[in-house]
C-alpha cells in the first residue's frame, strides 16, 4: 500500500500532466500553426502509449524498480530540457516578420520602432502590441 501511494505521489509531483495539457499552448508559442501544434500533441499521445506498452511488456524482464528510476530519470530530462527552452527563449520582431503580417493587410508602418527590439517574454511582446493595435485588429 505505502509504495502505490509513493507511486501515485511522485506520478502527480511529477508535472508531466501539466507539461502536457499546456502542450499545445507552449508549441503554438514557439511559433508553430494551430494544425502543427495538433499534430505534436497528438505525437507525445503516441509516444507515451508506446512506451506504456513497452514498459508492459518488459516490466517483469527489467523489473519495476528500474523501470521507474529510468522513468524519473527521463521525466527529469524533459523537465530540464523545458526548463531550459523557457529560460532561454527571447522574442524579436523581425523584418521578414513584419513582411508577413503586411500580406495579412494589417497596417505595418506602426511596428517599425520594434524591429529588432527584443523581449524576455510573449506577453510582453503581446503587451507592446496590444498598445499599438486596437483589440479589434489584435487576435492573440
Amino acid at each position: 500500500m505505502c509504495v502505490a501511494f509513493a507511486y501515485a505521489i511522485v506520478q502527480g509531483a511529477s508535472g508531466m500532466n501539466a507539461v502536457l495539457f499546456y502542450a499545445p499552448t507552449v508549441f503554438e508559442q514557439i511559433g508553430m500553426s494551430v494544425e502543427d501544434t495538433f499534430m505534436q500533441t497528438v505525437i507525445l499521445g503516441l509516444v507515451a502509449v508506446l512506451f506504456t506498452l513497452v514498459a508492459i511488456r518488459f516490466v517483469e524482464k527489467w523489473g519495476r524498480r528500474r523501470l521507474t528510476l529510468l522513468g524519473l530519470l527521463f521525466i527529469s530530462i524533459a523537465h530540464t530540457s523545458t526548463w531550459y527552452g523557457f529560460k532561454s527563449a527571447h522574442y524579436e520582431l523581425s523584418q521578414e516578420a513584419i513582411e508577413n503580417i503586411q500580406q495579412s493587410q494589417v497596417d505595418v508602418t506602426l511596428l517599425q520602432p520594434l524591429v529588432g527590439k527584443t523581449y524576455a517574454s510573449d506577453v510582453d511582446l503581446k503587451r507592446e502590441l496590444a498598445g499599438i493595435y486596437s483589440k479589434k485588429i489584435c487576435r492573440w
